[in-house]
């Protein structure tokens, strides 16, 4: 099921009222660990569970998020995620988005190590060590969804941070970032997430 179509039809709200915070939360969180399930086969050594389920996040992520035009240079060109940095995912990412599609745009995955190779992407998610300094990279990048794990990451600009809180995997977003870089975030999106506010 494509997490961008909706819940269930048998469990729709009724008219006028909006799915709950708790219920949405848990049908999010209940696709992005369907999505993992396949890679539990793969070596223990090829990237920790944690990292399993923020690949599915970061592939559930996508279909929230609206780029502008000028973000691709074609109608049916693909959505492009590149891991810059060390790679801690091993080949979750390549498992998870392997032959899907969101609103007709295939998914290719790039791993690169240094920044002045990034070229053109959609969602870069900033690996060690440039997840300690990314002032200097998110400073050169336009319509770029941009994602660690860092806890300077929001504060710096980046978009979305991952966080734990009490034993559980959640997420911040920088609403003023997205912005400014004319990226739209579904408001489904955004009652799941911490929104970063510059104090």
């Amino acid at each position: 099921m494509e997490i961008g179509s909706g819940p269930p039809s048998q469990a729709r709200p009724e008219p006028g009222r909006r799915w709950p915070r708790r219920r949405f939360g848990g049908w999010l969180l209940a696709i992005a660990v369907a999505c993992i399930l396949p890679a539990f086969a793969a070596p223990a050594s090829a990237a920790s569970r944690e990292y399993q389920l923020k690949a599915a996040f970061i592939y559930n992520f996508a279909q929230f998020i609206e780029w502008p035009d000028k973000a691709f240079a074609k109608a049916n060109s693909p959505i492009v995620i590149t891991v810059l940095g060390d790679n801690p995912f091993g080949n979750v990412l390549d498992q998870v988005t392997k032959g899907k599609q969101i609103r007709g745009r295939e998914i290719v995955v790039h791993y690169e190590k240094n920044p002045a190779n990034i070229g053109q992407t959609h969602i870069l998610f900033i690996g060690a060590p440039h997840n300690q300094n990314p002032g200097q990279i998110l400073g050169g990048l336009n319509g770029v969804l941009t994602i660690a794990d860092t806890d300077n990451f929001t504060g710096a600009g980046g978009m979305i941070r991952f966080f734990s809180e009490e034993n559980k995997l959640r997420f911040e977003i920088n609403t003023k970032a997205t912005d400014k870089a004319g990226i739209k975030v579904s408001a489904k999106l955004l009652q799941l997430a911490k929104v970063y506010k510059d104090d």
